[in-house]
This record gives C-alpha cells, structure tokens and sequence, in this order.
C-alpha cells in the first residue's frame, strides 16, 4: 500500500512539473492524488496513526468515490467535448456519496485487514447502490472514450490507451473475484490496487501525446 502510495504522488509531481497547466493536467493530478488517498488510508486502517481505523474508512472511501465523476470528465477533455452538461450532476452525486460516508454514523457496519487487501462493510443498501454509481460510471467512462475514438482519429491513440489503462484493473480485478469469491467483499481495496495500472498508464502513454510539455 505504502509502495503504491509512493508511486502515485510520485507521479502526481511529475505531472504537474512535466506539463504546462491545463484542465487535463490537473484532472489527472486529481485522479493520481485520490488514488494515493485511498491507498494511504488503507494502510492506516491496519495500521493506526492516531485515528480509528473507521475514521481512515471514511477518508479512503471519500477519495475513491470522486475517481469516477474524475474518469468521465477527463474522457470529455481528451476527446475534446466541450458541451459536458452531466459533468454536474455526476460531481453533485459524488459529493452526496461523499457527505454520507463522511458524516453518517452508521455510513460503515465494520472493516477488516487480510493479507492483500482491506475489506470494508457497508450497510446493504450503500452497497447496491454505490456499485451501481461506480460501474455505472466506469462503463460510461469507457463507452464515451470509444465513442470519441471512433469520431476523432487524431486522438484515438490516446483514447484507446485511456480505455486500456481502464480494463488494466477492471479486468485483473474480476479475474480475482471469479477465482477466488470470497474476495468480492474486498472489492474496492483489490480495485485500487491494481489501479495504479491506469495510472502508470495515464502517465506514460495517454498525457505524453495530449498534454503539452514544459
């Protein structure tokens, strides 16, 4: 967790100090940021430092839950859509997510740490709908790329290569799940585990050919 921590700030900072500012810059400056949030709350949830591990559930799950509202917003920008009147709505239900995981008292049942992962208990309704708001968005996130790809030739490198970093932890993740099901409780931690996938990806084949360099 800690290693993947390192690796996403790290690459937070190359961003910022690679390329000139733009929404794009700083979209995915965001989406390696929370990344690195959930990974490092994680860690604090076996690990302590000062505040109960419930309080690091509500910071992790805080910072994943914008990462899906962040994936359709920077599909938009690549593929250069500068009508996005959803992207609102879409960042208003993160915040309702957000505030309900912050302040609800009984927002988590319980957590525990495994050898690989955290495992996080939600009430059963939060769950349902949760991963319905987080496909739902993932799969948009990827339908629009596509789209954009097929429209616009000129990006459809960059695109394809957003989709891959997508599918790079979509993908691993379900395998793990289908072999293993008793790891469909620790979802969200596996997910973002192999999501420094995307990031890696991000970073070295989708902002090199859309974001200018210093």
């Amino acid at each position: 967790m800690i290693a993947t921590f390192v690796i996403e700030v790290g690459l937070a900072l190359y961003a910022l100090f690679r390329y000139k500012r733009s929404l794009l810059v700083g979209l995915s400056v965001a989406l390696f940021v929370f990344l690195a949030i959930f990974q490092l709350a994680e860690y604090f949830v076996c690990g302590g430092a000062g505040q109960p591990a419930m309080v690091w559930s509500r910071i992790g799950y805080a910072a994943i839950t914008m990462l899906p509202p962040l994936g359709v917003h920077i599909a938009y920008v690549i593929g250069g859509e500068k009508k996005r009147p959803q992207m609102w709505a879409l960042y208003m239900l993160a915040a309702a997510f957000i505030a309900y995981f912050i302040f609800a008292s009984n927002a988590f049942v319980s957590n525990y740490c495994t050898g690989n992962y955290v495992v996080f208990q939600m009430q059963h309704w939060a769950v349902t709908a949760y991963t319905w708001y987080y496909y739902g968005l993932l799969l948009l996130t990827i339908a629009i790329s596509l789209i954009f790809a097929y429209r616009q030739p000129k990006k459809r490198n960059t695109l394809y290569w957003f989709v891959g970093g997508y599918a790079a932890f979509i993908l691993p993740t379900a395998t793990v799940n289908v072999v293993n099901p008793d790891t469909i409780s620790g979802i969200p931690s596996i997910m973002c585990g192999f999501a420094v996938l995307l990031a890696v990806i991000f970073s070295t084949k989708v902002l090199p050919t859309a974001a200018k360099k210093r």
